[in-house]
């Protein structure tokens, strides 16, 4: 199953199509071998714990160590670098997703880049795509956050900032609720952990 558990989006519809009864069959496949656990612990205790994650580490062990975690909390930890390219489209790991076909929640824990593909700047781009994938996200804590070409509301911007430590904004405009430019100051003062801020 690849990262997001759907096929590429920018493949053939005869590829999708083949692809998609692979992923049937694996998906069907990691179901199949789940069975009931017997935790040492009561299960409302294990029940709590899946859905009360402190860190994408243990996250990830968690799910390695049993199958279970993963279906009570579906999360995807990205750790590598993620990039926006147009409508739906999001690159990880130079693999090309449709992220409103994806049915999980993603952890950002280290780079997180939104702008448009390559740079490639024109009239037509939409640069108000960051709320849209904020209900796609379980938790967003990356390290280092880049934006490009982008309208942003402040209390978005929020949850982005709060954990970088290095900031860059290019042509990047932040907004209040009422349509009003929100003042550097601001941003500096919620972006608590940063060491460097470029705009």
């Amino acid at each position: 199953m690849d990262i997001f558990g759907v096929s590429n989006s920018n493949q053939s519809v005869e590829n999708i199509k083949s692809k998609a009864s692979t992923f049937s069959s694996k998906r069907d496949q990691f179901y199949s071998t789940c069975f009931r656990q017997n935790f040492s612990l009561p299960n409302n205790i294990i029940y709590y714990i899946s859905k009360n994650l402190k860190s994408a580490k243990l996250h990830q062990k968690m799910i390695r160590s049993c199958k279970y975690f993963f279906i009570k909390n579906p999360i995807i930890v990205i750790n590598s670098k993620l990039y926006f390219h147009d409508e739906n489209q999001w690159e990880v790991e130079l693999k090309l997703y449709d992220i409103s076909k994806v049915t999980y929640k993603f952890w950002i824990t280290d780079y997180l880049f939104i702008g448009p593909q390559y740079l490639k700047i024109n009239q037509t781009m939409d640069k108000n795509i960051v709320s849209p994938i904020i209900p796609k996200l379980y938790k967003s804590a990356p390290k280092y956050l880049t934006l490009c070409n982008q309208n942003i509301f402040f209390h978005d911007l929020s949850f982005f900032i709060l954990s970088a430590e290095k900031i860059c904004f290019t042509d990047v405009c932040v907004k209040n609720d009422d349509d009003s430019n929100v003042a550097v100051e601001n941003i500096v003062e919620i972006a608590v952990k940063a060491k460097r801020i470029t705009l």
